[in-house]
Formats: structure tokens, C-alpha cells, sequence
């Protein structure tokens, strides 16, 4: 199967077909599309037991078909019998092809296994052409003659050659003295010092095993260079052999000095094919910590020396690839050996829609198991450095370094820097110094070139709601249009509305005023912030779109206007890793709680005003419960807004911005901004799903309250005719006529007023919104009462809302330190 639930699949001759599952018509479409492989030497048997590496295989359909390629490169199935064109190689993925050769020639790949299927090329064959005939056994020639035959296997052997007497044990890489019969026959004495100098040939045959298998071209950098230092030891153990060989040739050489000469050489290569063995399976920085380990492990002063020279190697290919990071700002690793991974899957186009800031995150991170251990102290600041370095290159800025790259001179062969790199001073300076110039050089670019204290001046005036101008035109502008359900709103004509009212205010000479867009959400403030903080990229725009987290219907479908206005803002590269998504999402937030309250507020203001119109009426002791809920759902609404704006934002922006300049890095910024958006979200109550709730639920009470008062004082129609500015003037001006004819027009509009009140229960309707809010605000300040104590913040707003102990004698409610 293939994207998109499509399947290949081989219908008898017709060859290939691209088809998507649904289109069966109830043929199993798995067992079409089922192809085995097999071995072509033996098609009665499956290929999966014998699949290696360059193994040979065909490709065979259901239906009996092949796979073949055509000479234009298409891809086919083929009804008659297996060809050429059939047959496949099996390699590795990310593995360039390697010529078949390679695998086929044993004694030039070293491997024990395909040399032992070979038949030696040893002294005895060399010898026996020459017209030389060897005994059987040693046992049948004289002590001189065994030495001499002894010495000469035992020069093949050291590298991992048979010889004639002395040959691999069946089914072992060991070598052994006339291994095929069931006991030597050779002095005894002679076969004591021969079997202890035996296992060095064995030691060589695995390290030249490891260094077969590691030189392939998968294993990396890393892997290479330590495969190229051991060959420069292995170098030197031939020239040692070599000139062993001269003192044999000219008759000089006995068993007891092989042994005094061979002795160094047994115990270094005894330790180093051990240690192969434990770190078969590493590669990369991690290669390297396990091969320091080894090397502070031994005791033996000659390894620990030998070990010392690998680790050099190594350190030069991660160096090279270290010092383009910290220096460049790129990885050339396709390897993957080293510390810092690149996911190229987190691009910068991402951050726009990217609520979890996965890219700063991702895009760059260590890997722990690839982090030599001398430098894991360091690592996290080698991340930075190359980071920002990166950041430089993508606002296509030049690197231009006051210093030379340190790393590319230094050497690594010093003594003091190998035993310890990690507390090597030279060493840390260097990258210090490359660490600190990118955090400086970062910093620039951001505020001096693309001005980011500006942009959060900008940004803090419309999300903070500063510019008091702009959004008293908008909603006096757009009040009737924000009243409406959210679906019965031309989002052309708010923003035409929005684009007027910031061109009329003080924020009309703002450089930024272009980024900023208005628009509507889909969801309520409590539903985007529920997904926010409980659903990991749940929000992918700041007020588009909600994934992964489904409100309830009622709290979408009827959704007001004045709920779902928000702002946005367009933040480029690289501005938008500090206000990115997420940050704009919390300023988002914090707006949409200002804008509601404030639109609440100026509903209850036009309440006010309506409520004027009956001033002249004798009706006072009829709306008195309204005027007085009215006044109480303001003295809410201010005082709430007055904590939110004066107690919690503006004080929180002035520490933010008195902090900012002292910034040594980004990612300092990051951390500053980010806690200065959640301590804001914290205290404007937004973070606690529970008050959030109940907040939302107490302003939707009071502009329904509005909707319905407004909708009863429309529906008694009280008249404001032409005499209404001449209620001061006197008899003498107007007339006693004509004002006796005003009162008596008001007296009957009082009392057409007081029998509409009456059939309408009035009094019952301003008394369930006076419970309800009774019930709100005793809720919301009990709640106050308990967080209060462990979060002395709201204290400020418990005495507020509870100006001159009011509501806690009525709710009887006391708190320890309010009273």
C-alpha cells in the first residue's frame, strides 16, 4: 500500500495497477498486492532466511509473475521465466552501491569467515611448489627443524594467515598447533611458548575484522578515523613483524626471542581487541565517550597511550564538524554522529501556525547518546551558539566574526587537552568566546536592526487595550453590529469598521498599525483557552481554528459578536520566534477578556442613558431595583477592568520592559517574554478553567441584563418631544398652559408606564437577575476568599469588588487579612 489507502497490485498478465482500496469490489486487495522474494538460484524457497547485504533476489507476484526493469527504466511484471533483468541486489538504504568485488575477494576484505572458505595461500603452498616436502607431523622431524617450521607459521599466523602445521580451529577464529589431529605432536616445551603466542594472530584477525566492518561507508566520520588510526597502529605491528622476519631470514631468530619481541605486542593488542569488542555497537560521539572511558579505565601505561592516539583521530572529523557549528551555524552530518540533530521537518514557514513553538524547540536538538562525555558540561551552550548562528544565516546576514575559527588550529594531539578536554581552559575559551559573539550578535539583529522593543510597544496598545480612543470609536461604531450572533456578521464590514476607527486615533501614526487585523472567532474565550492549556497543538491559529478540542454546541452556536472579537498580528521572520503563535495567542487572550468586559461596561453605560429618559417620570420607586443592579453590575465591571489593566498589566509591562535590556541571550528574551505572558494570564484569571468559567458566565449575565432592559425601555417608547430642554425655564417664560400640559402628558405616560410594568412582571424578571447576580458574585469572591491565601495578588481585587466590606456583611463572608 502507498499514500492515500492506493495499492499496486498485479492482476494476472495486466501488470502493474494503481488502485485505491474501495475499488475492489470485495477482492482482497492485500493478497493482489502480495509479492514474495525469493533466492533465484533455488525459486522453492523463500529469500527471507538468507537476506543480507548484497544477497541476490527476485521479485515474484502471487499470480507466478517477476518484476523486471525495461531498458527505458519502467517497471514491469513479466509472465515468462526469470531473466537478467530479474534479478535484484539487496543494499542498504542511504548506502551508496559498492561493486560486487569488494564482497567476493576475502583476503582483501580481511574477513576470517570467507578466507577460511578459501584455500590458504601459506608458506606450505609457496614451499611445495619450490619442490620443499614437509613432514605429516612435527613430531616426526628433529626439535631444530620443529622450531624453524613452528617459526615460520607462527610469522604467517601473526597476520592471520594459516600456515602448514598451525591452523584455525574448526568452527573458532582461534589458530591452533596441528589442530586437526586429536593431540600435537610437537616438543612439548615448544608447544608451551608456541600456544602463548597464538592468541596475537587471533587479536589481529579481530581487529582487522573491525576495521573491515567499520570502514563501510554507513558507519560515519567518526568510525572511519578511528579505523584509520588503528590502521597506523597496525602499520606499526607490520614493521615490527617485518623486521622479525629479516633476523628469521638470516637464521637469528628462536622461539624465546619471538616471544621477548612479540610480548609488548600481545599485551596492547590483547587490551585493544577487548575493548573493540565492547564498543562494536557505537559509532559517533558516543564511540568516542566509550573509547575515554576505556582509556581513563586501563591501567596498562602503553594502551591507555595507544588508546589516547584513536580517541585524537576520532576528535578531528567531530571537531571539523563542530567548529562549522559554532562558526557557521550549519551541521554537515549525514552520518549522523554528532551532538546537535537538524529536523528539517520544522521549518520557519511553520511558526506562523505552530501553537507548541515546536520550530525553536525542534528544529535543533542534542542527541544525547551522540554527546561525548567531556563535553557534555558544555553541550547545551554549543546548541545556542549554533542556533543563533543559524538564525543569522536565514535573515540572510553575513557572519562576520571579529576572530578566526580556534577550533580548525587547534591541537588536539597535546597530552593535557586528550586526558581531560572538558576542563582543557584553551579549549572552553574557544568555544566561550564563539558563544558569547552569537549571543551579541543575535541580540543586535533583533533589536537594533529589526526593532523588537517597538513591536512590543505596539503590540501592548492594542492587546492591552491602551489606545482608549481607538476601541471607544470602534464600539460606539460597531455596537449594534457586535450585539449579533457571530454567524449574522460580514467580517468585510467589521474590519472596514476596525481599518476606519484605528485611521481616526492616536494610534494612526503607529509604524505597525498595518500588521494589526481584526476578526472573529469560532469559539468562546473559555473553549480556546480550555485547548490551550490541556490540548498539545490543539489551537493552530489564534483565533481561526481549534484541533483536537470540541467545544460544546451551545457555547459556539450562540455566540455574541462582542465574545468573539479578537485581534491578530502579522509577525515576520525573525520577530515571530519571540511573538510567535503561542505568544500571540496569549495576547489574543488576554484581549478577548478586555474587550468583553469593556464592551459590558459600555453596555451598562447605554443602559444608563436610557434609563434617563424617564428621569422627568415619577417612577423612581418602580425602576429603583434596576437603577441599583444596574449600578452594582458597573461597580463589577470597572473594578474588575481597573485590577486587570492598572494592578496586573501595566505593572507587570513596566518589570518586563525594565528586564529586557539586561538580556545576554534569545533565549533569555524567550524565557523573559513567555513568563511575562503567563504571569499576566495567571492573574487576569485566565489560567484557572474554574473562575474562567465563572467570570464568562457573570458578563454574559450582565449583557443579557442589558439586551432585556434595553428591549422593555424600547417597547414603552417614552417620548422626548421639543419641551424637553425647556424643563428649567419658568411659568413666567413658558406659560403655565403650557407646562401643565407637559405634566399632564408625563402623568399619563407614567401611568401607562406603571400598568405595563405590572402585566409584564417586571419586578420579577430585575429580581431573578438580581438572585443570579447575588449568586455570581458571592461564588466569584468565596472563591477570591480561598485562593486569596496562597495567592496574595487577589487580594487587590477581593477589596475592590468588596468596597466597604459590602458584600461580606450581606454574603457573610470573611477572609483572614481583608478584614
Amino acid at each position: 500500500m502507498i499514500k492515500d489507502d492506493y495499492y499496486i497490485t498485479m492482476r494476472g498478465s495486466a501488470g502493474l495497477k494503481l488502485e485505491k482500496a474501495d475499488q475492489g469490489k470485495g477482492i482482497n486487495m492485500a493478497s493482489l498486492s502480495k509479492c514474495y522474494l525469493m533466492d533465484p538460484s533455488n525459486l522453492n524457497s523463500a529469500a527471507s532466511n538468507f537476506i543480507t547485504p548484497q544477497s541476490k533476489v527476485v521479485v515474484k507476484s502471487a499470480f507466478g509473475n517477476f518484476i523486471k526493469i525495461g531498458s527505458d527504466k519502467s517497471v514491469s511484471f513479466h509472465i515468462q521465466a526469470m531473466g537478467d533483468d530479474s534479478v535484484f541486489r539487496v543494499v542498504k538504504a542511504h548506502v551508496p552501491l559498492l561493486p560486487e568485488w569488494l564482497f567476493q575477494r576475502p583476503h582483501l576484505t580481511r574477513d576470517p569467515l570467507l578466507v577460511a572458505q578459501v584455500k590458504p595461500i601459506g608458506v606450505s603452498s609457496l614451499k611445495r611448489r619450490a619442490g620443499v616436502d614437509y613432514p605429516k607431523t612435527l613430531g616426526s622431524a628433529g626439535i631444530e627443524t620443529q622450531e624453524q617450521y613452528i617459526l615460520q607459521d607462527l610469522l604467517y599466523v601473526m597476520v592471520g594467515i594459516e600456515g602448514t602445521y598451525i591452523k584455525r580451529k574448526d568452527g573458532d577464529s582461534g589458530f591452533a598447533v596441528e589442530s586437526k589431529l586429536e593431540s600435537p605432536t610437537c616438543d612439548s616445551s615448544l608447544l608451551y611458548l608456541t600456544t602463548k603466542m597464538l592468541p596475537l594472530g587471533t587479536y589481529y584477525d579481530r581487529i582487522q575484522e573491525y576495521i573491515r566492518k567499520r570502514t563501510h561507508y554507513e558507519y560515519g566520520y567518526i568510525c572511519h578515523s578511528v579505523c584509520g588510526s588503528l590502521q597506523v597502529i597496525i602499520k606499526e605491528y607490520l614493521l615490527l613483524l617485518t623486521q622479525i622476519d629479516t633476523l628469521f631470514t638470516q637464521g637469528g631468530l628462536t622461539l624465546q626471542k619471538l616471544w621477548f619481541f612479540l610480548q609488548p605486542s600481545i599485551r596492547l593488542f590483547s587490551g585493544l581487541s577487548t575493548m573493540l569488542e565492547s564498543i562494536a555497537s557505537y559509532r559517533g560521539g558516543n564511540l568516542l565517550t566509550m573509547l575515554y572511558k576505556q582509556a581513563i579505565a586501563t591501567s596498562e601505561p602503553n594502551l591507555k597511550k595507544m588508546l589516547l592516539f584513536v580517541i585524537e583521530k576520532g576528535l578531528e572529523q567531530y571537531v571539523k564538524i563542530l567548529a562549522q557549528w559554532i562558526y557557521e551555524g550549519t551541521v554537515e552530518d549525514p552520518f549522523e554522529e554528532f551532538m546537535i540533530k537538524e529536523n528539517q521537518e520544522y521549518g520557519k514557514e511553520s511558526i506562523e501556525k505552530d501553537l507548541t513553538d515546536n520550530y525553536w524547540k525542534y528544529r535543533f536538538v542534542i542527541r544525547e547518546d551522540m554527546v561525548p562525555c567531556f563535553f557534555a558540561d558544555f553541550a547545551e551552550k554549543i546548541l545556542i551558539t549554533g542556533k543563533y548562528l543559524h538564525v543569522i544565516r536565514e535573515c540572510r546576514r553575513t557572519i562576520d566574526r571579529p576572530f578566526d575559527k580556534g577550533l580548525l588550529r587547534f591541537k588536539l594531539s597535546d597530552p593535557a587537552f586528550i586526558e581531560n578536554p572538558g576542563e582543557y581552559k584553551e579549549f572552553i575559551e574557544l568555544i566561550n568566546e564563539a558563544h558569547e559573539w552569537s549571543c551579541k550578535r543575535i541580540l543586535k539583529l533583533i533589536f537594533e536592526e529589526e526593532r523588537l522593543a517597538e513591536m512590543l510597544v505596539s503590540i501592548k496598545k492594542y492587546f492591552f487595550m491602551e489606545v482608549g480612543d481607538l476601541f471607544s470609536n470602534f464600539l460606539e461604531s460597531s455596537q449594534e453590529l457586535l450585539e449579533n450572533p457571530v454567524k449574522k456578521i460580514l467580517p468585510e464590514k467589521l474590519e472596514s469598521i476596525f481599518e476606519m476607527a484605528v485611521r481616526i486615533s492616536s494610534a494612526s501614526n503607529d509604524p505597525y498599525k498595518e500588521d494589526l487585523t481584526c476578526e472573529l472567532s469560532s469559539f468562546s474565550l473559555s473553549d480556546q483557552m480550555f485547548a490551550f492549556l490541556n490540548v498539545k497543538g490543539a489551537i493552530t491559529s489564534g483565533v481561526k481554528s481549534l484541533q483536537g478540542a470540541k467545544p460544546a454546541p451551545s457555547s459556539t452556536s450562540n455566540l455574541m459578536g462582542i465574545e468573539a472579537f479578537c485581534l491578530d498580528f502579522k509577525v515576520k521572520w525573525p520577530l515571530n520566534i519571540i511573538l510567535s503563535r503561542r505568544a500571540l495567542t496569549k495576547y489574543t487572550l488576554i484581549f478577548r477578556r478586555l474587550f468583553f468586559c469593556k464592551s459590558v461596561e459600555m453596555q451598562l453605560e447605554n443602559l444608563w442613558k436610557l434609563h434617563q429618559t424617564t428621569k422627568e417620570l415619577p417612577l423612581q420607586s418602580y425602576f429603583m431595583e434596576t437603577y441599583l443592579l444596574r449600578n452594582r453590575m458597573l461597580h463589577f465591571c470597572k473594578n474588575f477592568l481597573y485590577y486587570v489593566m492598572a494592578d496586573v498589566l501595566e505593572p507587570k509591562w513596566h518589570k518586563f520592559k525594565a528586564k529586557l535590556p539586561s538580556m545576554k541571550s534569545l533565549d533569555e528574551v524567550l524565557t523573559l517574554h513567555n513568563q511575562f505572558l503567563d504571569e499576566c494570564l495567571k492573574e487576569c484569571l485566565l489560567s484557572d478553567s474554574q473562575i474562567l468559567n465563572l467570570l464568562t458566565k457573570t458578563f454574559k449575565s450582565f449583557s443579557y441584563y442589558f439586551t432585556v432592559i434595553k428591549r422593555f425601555m424600547n417597547f414603552i417608547q417614552v417620548e422626548e418631544d421639543a419641551f424637553e430642554p425647556l424643563v428649567e425655564m419658568t411659568e413666567e417664560v413658558l406659560g403655565s398652559t403650557v407646562l401643565s400640559g407637559r405634566k399632564e402628558k408625563k402623568q399619563r405616560e407614567a401611568e401607562e408606564i406603571k400598568k405595563m410594568i405590572t402585566e409584564k412582571n417586571y419586578h420579577k424578571v430585575i429580581a431573578k437577575f438580581t438572585t443570579t447576580f447575588n449568586e455570581n458574585v458571592k461564588e466569584f469572591l468565596t472563591y477570591l476568599q480561598k485562593a486569596a491565601q496562597n495567592e496574595t495578588y487577589l487580594m487587590n481585587l477581593y477589596t475592590r469588588l468588596d468596597y466597604n466590606q459590602y458584600y461580606s456583611s450581606a454574603f457573610e463572608i470573611s477572609i483572614y487579612g481583608f478584614h
